[in-house]
């Protein structure tokens, strides 16, 4: 019997290594464990922060769409009104250049009522030279 408690102790002595053994390569899985879950949680970190910056960036840039297209709609409206300014410019062309036709003819037609009245004057000096020829006879 002594040697075979001899036996069992030092089989139990054996797994008592084993188990140490075992218990300090357990501690070690776990601390891996541990540290890959740190990394884990460092790279979910970061990738939040850069969903957050990647959501400023959208919104930034939806922004700079909103001012692009508020501009490019007060170019279009400028672009119109510059149109009916213009518009209404050669209308006013167009108007100057009757009435100053108009003035033109007006202008003519006063020179002939002046050449009429200076022929007619003409006309009215011989009649009262000759008169006066005649009263002097």
């Amino acid at each position: 019997g002594r040697e075979e408690r001899a036996e069992a102790a030092a089989a139990a002595e054996a797994l008592k290594g084993e188990r140490d053994a075992a218990v300090a390569a357990l501690r070690g899985a776990n601390g891996e464990i541990d540290r890959a879950k740190g990394e884990r949680d460092s790279a979910l970190a970061s990738a939040s922060g850069l969903c957050g910056e990647r959501d400023a960036a959208v919104a930034a840039l939806s922004g700079a769409n909103g001012e692009i297209d508020a501009a490019k709609s007060s170019r279009d409206s400028a672009h119109a009104t510059l149109a009916s300014v213009v518009a209404e410019r050669d209308k006013a062309k167009v108007m100057l250049a009757g009435v100053q036709s108009m003035l033109e003819v007006a202008r003519a037609e006063r020179e002939g009522v002046a050449e009429s009245v200076r022929e007619v004057t003409k006309v009215r000096d011989m009649a009262v030279r000759e008169l006066e020829v005649t009263r002097s006879e």
